[in-house]
């Protein structure tokens, strides 16, 4: 017969789907063996109906018709009748025609008939919503009173407790400590009727938590609205013996059971009770008379004032429980305020005629613990969505901290969350003969001198894979079944965050086991602990948490001094709460076997935290034994000022062995738990072979060091540089006036002069006084013709408003003629002097004709002519440049930045810092600026004033890397290595995010050109399909031309990508010796250097060798400088940024050959040399020395075509002069000249030039140019002098021959 039962039952779980109740009679098959076990591994609740009470076989009869509904159940859930015989022998229903509404109304009469049924018979006459409840108010398990008994207000739906009660708070940091974890519990408890007296006098409606938070941040008092949560009754106690049935201490949810108070004074906090009300019933719900007997009920509490908004005036509420009010005048201390208690229905239980019990599904593990016995004694409920409140008002007399002590302490929070990944073995439980085990994390926090603070969390829950816990919740925890969610933290701080580990995590957090306490506690810190924990994590970084699993209590273990099992430990790293501004970390640690050697090395501590606690638990508990009270009045053991009643610690061990536990278990619970065979620390190993981690989370209010806001640093900089210098005056409108008005007579001139030279040339000779004034009309009448004359005019309109405007102060009409005939005549005589000033200025004799014409640059031109003079040496002409540009531009700070970076290079560092000052004077945030300061004060060993600079540097957007990395080797190099780690870490991530950046935009790029090429080939095909067909041997050409550049191309390209790849995956050293290296700071770039070799896994790669070679250049140590450069080509041959420094090596040496060759090798490659500037000039010149003249006028063709300057035009012009190309050398040497006028060697060539086109007299005046800019070239000066000389001989060869010729004649 069993096995028949065991095969409806399979078929049944097929059909319709495995239940979570069964409820069956007491018949054989429904009790044996192999049915529970078919039961317990579907995880189904077996519940059996009493004995001789054949009424509870009523809800398993399915095809029943059901009095209330006028259906059967089989028809409501299918829709249709079942074809039984039963069914043919009475009349159809009527439950197919009728809708689900007329059920419903039908059910809701039937409810409010049996409501006032059971008003009338168990309440003798009273209404319905009529009761009475007082309050209990307690701290740390003591009680501190209890209100008097009050009657609801069926109108007001409210109850005033009018209730007042006091406590004492010491003045010491454990009792804040407590303080911070012991909030003020609650609890609404309703008085049953008299009939109900002999099975209990009261009933336990609800709990609510008030925290006293806000009186540690210093707060005199506040109010604040909380919710009252159901919990059991202990009424109904007996009726819950279920599996399903969860006791007030134990839920599922995790969290802490109510503490012990500390004893001890200092201030008087008063808690005062306020208000209890009903929420609203929303419309088309029962009413709370209406509610059939029979049916669910789910009490909620709810408090607020007789208002409609449930708030006294004044009062704001905070659905958290924290203050949002505090005003201390509120009408809660004076007891004018009333509450009332009220019900809220909830879904009933829907009970199959068959036997299964198909409930709701669970929401929230509280649902599950609510059951109550009210109104009908029906069990079941759940939380309603409109929770009852209580409105509470809690006061000092005294502050609790005064505002010197406030501002000087803390609070710190520990938060253990989840352990994920955890052994195999280690199984829900499945029935009734596993043992029960508990899962314990403990942490000993450095807080008091002599000895830790320890914080034990005993309340562990196993829980199944399958789906992801809820990430980075914080749970502010308090007693039974209620928890406060904070805010969510995203980042993992921990020491498993590389990419293989991410993956790993996603699986554990899926699909493996996990052990989850989500319990969070407080330490409080006063200035001494505060400054205690700084120095301890100075000390070690290291804190150690050790986790347990253990089916004896802590209490046991330490009786019999045994091994704790299944031993492990984690190391969370504190370090960075010493990060200035970081006032929290949560990241996941991994756990691993605990090993006393262990501890020590790493956390250099020599004691575990569990052992001692093991012990201490057991002495509390022989102590307890021995005392007279603990024989007559049983206690929960406590550990760090945790306690539990008795009783609830009795059902705890019998029915809920993983619930948890503050300290220790309970004495009475000792006794009844086997004693299971302990096993050594072995165990720890299967934490490694899971690979198991746990996610911790610390926490301060404050951080312990403080952060430097942006504007502070901002003013210590600018205290730290010298005022600026007002700028010099300049010219009045005046004078602006009168620079405008000689600039037009310039302009003037110029074109007159331009006609004059159409018209006569520029060597007519000057004519008789009447052939001038001749001259002079024709002139006139070809100004009018071309219209200049006109132009002339209007262009001297403006120049003459603005002189009568600003130089003679003139701006209202005139309206006396005589006074505007005076002033004409003023403004004409005014007119002509200053037009004869201007023509002074341009015919005066006194003017230097030896002096070329000042050539306008523009900026850019101004400085690339900068930097190509830094990189050819000639410092000098260099600083000319860029002072040019400060004295343009003295508001732009980049050409002071980079005049300070070329004194930096010539040694001058007292004029590096004056330019880098000079630039921060102009733009306070210009970062470059402040990192060389800080970097020429470590220089200067002014280590203060660098950590200023670059702080503020880093404090700037956006952020840069170098910024960060300067300031780690900084603190570094002053002995700080958390704040060093802290800035690498800094550096590290912006990096990362750079790199991701770079990352996306080449790909897109990628995608971009593979689509134009995808176009272009598109193109091609439709362009051959239109072409006219060509010859094969063309065809085979072409194709031949195409197969020889496609094998040449790719070497180029994987050049490119390989280049790319290698700055992509650069570390934070490279860009800050880069920019050390191109500022000239060689002792912070050798540190830098340094770091950036050690960071490297492989040794030293090709990007290494090239920076190590830069510096060795720049310190002029060619020979290290060619063999870094040796092997950074083994490395990347490609490369030709390497080849180009390896050409630069060999040419300071004097080796042109071999600096040709490596010349020649970058400019092949596709990617250019990242200054390809100076490796064409110094290739063309090698050119010139060799004397191949042709090569060296296509390097400076190509050069000239890039970036053209005057050494470009020189060079062009010098090849071609050697080629004999005399018109195009002038033409270059003239755009050299245009550019750089006081360049002595191109007006040695203009004037070889002139000698050689027989223009005696303009190579006489470039030769005197040459001389006086100083020419250095020993080879022109002495072809210009045999050329001259050579010349000379010429003509007087040409003289005698001259003479000869005419004595021949005579």
């Amino acid at each position: 017969m069993t096995d028949v039962v065991m095969g409806f039952l399979a078929s049944l779980f097929a059909r319709w789907g495995t239940p979570s109740v069964i409820l069956t009679d007491n018949v054989l098959q429904c009790i044996s063996e192999a049915f529970e076990e078919v039961l317990s591994s579907r995880g189904v609740e077996h519940v059996k109906t009493a004995f001789y009470h054949p009424q509870a076989n009523g809800s398993v009869e399915r095809a029943s018709v059901h009095t209330t509904t006028g259906c059967s159940p089989v028809a409501l859930i299918l829709g249709c009748e079942l074809p039984l015989l039963v069914n043919r022998l009475r009349p159809p229903t009527t439950c197919s025609q009728e809708g689900t509404e007329t059920v419903q109304k039908r059910v809701t009469r039937q409810q409010r008939r049996m409501k006032r049924r059971f008003d009338k018979k168990h309440r003798r006459g009273k209404k319905s919503d009529k009761f009475q409840s007082f309050l209990q108010v307690t701290v740390d398990g003591t009680v501190l009173g209890e209100s008097d008994k009050k009657q609801s207000d069926p109108v007001e739906k409210h109850v005033d407790y009018d209730f007042t009660c006091y406590f004492h708070c010491p003045n010491n940091a454990q009792a804040l400590s407590d303080m911070a974890n012991k909030p003020v519990i609650l609890t609404v408890i309703e008085v049953l009727p008299e009939e109900k007296k002999a099975a209990a006098k009261t009933a336990v409606l609800g709990k609510a938590v008030v925290d006293l938070l806000p009186l540690l941040r210093g707060q005199y008092s506040f109010s604040s609205t909380v919710t009252v949560n159901p919990v059991n009754s202990s009424s109904v106690k007996e009726l819950c013996q279920d599996s399903s049935c969860k006791s007030e201490s134990g839920s599922a949810d995790g969290h802490r059971p109510l503490p012990e108070v500390t004893k001890g004074y200092q201030s008087l906090p008063e808690v005062t009770k306020g208000y209890q009300s009903l929420p609203e019933v929303t419309e088309g719900s029962p009413s709370p008379s209406e509610v059939a007997d029979g049916h669910q009920l789910s009490p909620e509490v709810a408090v607020g004032p007789p208002s409609s908004s449930g708030f006294a005036k004044g009062q704001q509420s905070s659905s958290s429980g924290y203050p949002t009010d505090q005003s201390s005048s509120s009408g809660f201390l004076t007891g004018q305020s009333s509450s009332s208690l009220g019900f809220h229905t909830s879904t009933p239980a829907v009970r199959d005629e068959h036997g299964f019990q198909l409930l709701p599904p669970k929401r929230d593990i509280l649902g599950s613990t609510v059951r109550w016995l009210r109104d009908a004694g029906m069990l079941g409920g759940h939380l309603t969505d409109c929770p009852s409140t209580l409105d509470v008002c809690v006061s000092v007399s005294d502050p609790v901290l005064s505002e010197a002590e406030l501002l000087a302490s803390n609070l710190l929070k520990v938060t253990v969350e989840t352990a994920y990944s955890v052994p195999e073995s280690w199984v829900l439980p499945s029935g009734p003969a596993t043992p029960s085990w508990m899962y314990i994390a403990a942490l000993g926090l450095p807080l008091v001198a002599g000895h830790e603070q320890v914080l034990v969390f005993c309340e562990g829950q196993l829980k199944a894979g399958g789906q992801r816990e809820t990430s980075g919740q914080q749970k502010t925890l308090a007693p039974g079944n209620i928890f406060l969610s904070g805010e969510t933290i995203e980042e993992d701080d921990g020491e498993l965050t590389n990419t293989e580990d991410q993956a790993f995590h996603s699986e554990a957090e899926t699909l493996k086991n996990r052990v989850s306490w989500d319990t969070g506690m407080y330490c409080f810190l006063d200035a001494e602990g505060a400054k205690r924990l700084q120095q301890k994590i100075t000390e070690s970084r290291l804190w150690p948490v050790e986790i347990m699993r253990s089916s004896v209590p802590l209490a046991k273990l330490g009786e019999e001094d045994t091994e704790i099992p299944f031993h492990g430990m984690a190391f969370v790293d504190v370090g960075q709460l010493l990060y200035p501004g970081v006032s929290h970390i949560r990241g996941s640690y991994s756990i691993q076997p605990f090993s006393e050697a262990e501890l020590l090395n790493k956390a250099k501590r020599s004691v575990s935290v569990l052992k001692e606690r093991a012990k201490a638990a057991a002495k509390e508990a022989k102590a307890r034994a021995s005392s007279p009270i603990g024989s007559t009045k049983t206690r929960a053991g406590k550990i760090n000022g945790g306690s539990r009643r008795a009783n609830d610690s009795k059902e705890l061990a019998k029915k809920h062995p993983t619930s948890q536990s503050k300290m220790t278990v309970a004495d009475a619970t000792v006794d009844k738990v086997s004693k299971p065979e302990l096993q050594i620390n072995a165990e720890g190993n299967m934490y490694t072979e899971a690979r198991t981690y746990i996610i911790i989370e610390i926490a301060l209010e404050k951080p312990l060091v403080p952060k430097t806001s942006p504007e502070e640093l901002a003013r210590r900089v600018k205290a730290l540089l010298p005022p600026r210098p007002p700028p010099p005056p300049g010219p009045s409108k005046a004078e602006r006036a009168i620079f405008e008005f000689h600039g037009q007579v310039a302009n003037i001139v110029t074109h007159v002069s331009a006609q004059y030279e159409e018209l006569f040339g520029t060597s007519y000779p000057l004519p008789q006084d009447s052939s001038r004034e001749k001259m002079k009309l024709q002139l006139m009448g070809a100004l009018n013709d071309s219209g200049r004359y006109f132009a002339f005019k209007e262009q001297m309109k403006h120049s003459v408003v603005g002189f009568v405007r600003d130089k003679m102060q003139r701006t209202e009409p005139l309206t006396n003629p005589q006074e505007l005939k005076v002033f004409v005549s003023k403004l004409y005589a005014e007119l002509v002097d200053e037009m004869h000033v201007a023509l002074n200025k341009i015919y005066s004799t006194e003017a230097d004709e030896d002096s070329p014409t000042e050539i306008q640059l523009n900026s850019f031109q101004l400085r690339h002519f900068a930097s190509e003079a830094k990189f050819t040496g000639n410092y000098q002409q260099a600083a000319h440049y860029y002072q040019e540009l400060v004295v343009r531009c003295p508001d732009e700070p980049s050409h002071k930045f980079e005049w300070g970076g070329l004194s930096m290079l010539t040694g001058d560092y007292m004029k590096a810092e004056e330019c880098f000052h000079d630039a921060m004077s102009t733009q306070p945030a210009h970062q470059p600026s402040l990192l060389m300061c800080g970097v020429l004060a470590v220089m200067f060993e002014r280590y203060k004033e660098a950590q200023t600079f670059i702080e503020r540097a880093t404090s700037i957007d956006p952020p840069s890397v170098v910024a960060w990395t300067l300031l780690g080797l900084l603190n570094e190099s002053q002995n700080n290595s958390i704040l060093a780690e802290r800035a690498f870490h800094k550096a590290k991530r912006l990096l990362k995010a750079d790199e991701a950046i770079k990352h996306a935009q080449r790909e897109e790029e990628e995608k971009e050109k593979g689509r134009e090429k995808k176009k272009l080939e598109t193109n091609k095909r439709d362009a051959e399909e239109t072409d006219p067909p060509v010859e094969p041997s063309r065809i085979k050409q072409e194709f031949a031309d195409q197969n020889s550049e496609t094998h040449k191309e790719p070497s180029a390209q994987s050049v490119s990508s390989s280049s790319a790849s290698a700055k992509f995956s650069s570390n934070i050293y490279t860009p800050t010796v880069q920019f050390l290296l191109q500022n000239n700071a060689l002792q912070m770039a050798e540190n830098a250097l340094a770091h950036e070799l050690l960071s490297l896994d492989g040794g030293r790669n090709a990007l290494y060798l090239l920076h190590l070679a830069q510096l060795q250049l720049l310190r002029a140590d060619y020979c290290s400088a060619a063999a870094s450069l040796k092997e950074a080509l083994l490395h990347r041959h490609q490369d030709a940024d390497v080849w180009a420094l390896n050409g630069h090596c060999h040419y300071l040496q004097g080796a042109y050959t071999d600096a040709q060759e490596s010349y020649e090798w970058s400019l092949k490659f596709q990617q250019q040399p990242s200054n390809s500037h100076l490796v064409l000039l110094r290739l063309g010149s090698i050119y010139l020395t060799q004397e191949k003249f042709e090569e060296a006028k296509a390097v400076y063709l190509q050069a000239c075509e890039q970036s053209p300057s005057c050494l470009t035009w020189l060079g062009l012009g010098s090849a071609c002069y050697r080629l004999e190309e005399l018109y195009v050398a002038e033409e270059a040497l003239t755009e050299a000249n245009h550019l750089n006028n006081q360049n002595a060697e191109v007006w040695a060539y203009l004037a070889l030039i002139c000698l050689r086109s027989e223009r005696p007299k303009e190579a006489e005046q470039f030769y005197k140019y040459a001389i006086r800019f100083n020419l250095q070239k020993e080879s022109l000066l002495k072809e210009l002098n045999e050329l001259k000389l050579q010349l000379r001989f010429s003509h007087l060869a040409s003289c005698f021959q001259m003479s000869e010729t005419v004595t021949a004649a005579v």
